[in-house]
């Protein structure tokens, strides 16, 4: 995105027309309209009650329940997100706060190399398969 694009500011991001750029080969997502529209959404979300500085999601909060509240007034983050970006906040940028609402299973926040994020994609989906399997009407 930052050289197809030049930046990656929450300006410069909220200000651009970002479809061509992820349709543009080879696409950045492989849903480039809808994932387009989230960074925009999230560009401007941030720009507008941050004055565009991101950090201050986690530095403006005070607790592990307004962080929470921060991070869920993003757009496009449910409950999901909230657990999974606080597990990056906490174990990869050592933001205390954010412990509180980690996940007691693994999350991108634990990924820190290649091959343990082929381990937590294959935990994932194994997760998720039986999940559906408990919760389908038999």
């Amino acid at each position: 995105m930052r050289e197809r694009l030049g930046a990656l500011d929450a300006e410069t991001l909220a200000a651009a027309d970002l479809e061509p750029l992820f349709r543009e080969k080879p696409a950045l997502h492989r849903y480039p309209g809808a994932m387009a529209k989230r960074v925009h959404d999230l560009a401007v979300h941030v720009r507008d009650e941050y004055d565009g500085d991101a950090e201050r999601v986690w530095k403006d909060a005070k607790n592990a329940e307004q962080l929470r509240e921060n991070i869920a007034g993003l757009p496009g983050f449910g409950e999901m997100k909230i657990k999974s970006l606080a597990a990056v906040l906490a174990k990869r940028f050592k933001v205390t706060k954010a412990k509180a609402l980690v996940p007691p299973h693994p999350t991108l926040g634990d990924v820190a190399s290649p091959q343990a994020l082929l381990d937590y994609q294959a935990a994932k989906r194994a997760h998720k398969a039986e999940w559906k399997r408990m919760t389908s009407p038999d």
